[in-house]
């Protein structure tokens, strides 16, 4: 039997495609809990912000976050657990949020 040249240069592993494992751990009821008041949370600061403003405004830059660019929240106090809308701040996610974590910079509040 006379192989063809794809039987001759590829094996079955380049045929199949990879498996990539990506399982993650699983999340606790508790933080799951805390990460829907979070969501809720970040919310309702955005919807104070756009009432006040009309638009979206990053707390920390005071620039407009357009459509296409990411928000992100912070907690103000540094305090995970104090889920609530005045510890909140709305700001970019990039470079904003990192230069605010990385410089352990406290952002004042525009409301």
């Amino acid at each position: 039997m006379r192989k063809t040249p794809l039987h001759r240069y590829t094996s079955l592993k380049q045929k199949t495609p990879l498996k990539r494992k990506t399982r993650l751990k699983p999340q606790s009821e508790k933080a799951k809990a805390e990460a829907f008041i979070w969501n809720a949370v970040k919310k309702e600061r955005a919807k104070l912000l756009i009432e006040k403003f009309g638009y979206l405004i990053c707390e920390f830059c005071k620039q407009a976050i357009m459509n296409g660019q990411i928000s992100n929240a912070h907690h103000a106090n540094k305090n995970r657990r104090q889920n609530v809308v005045e510890n909140a701040r709305i700001v970019h996610r990039f470079p904003c949020h990192n230069e605010i974590t990385d410089k352990n910079i406290i952002v004042p509040s525009l409301l």
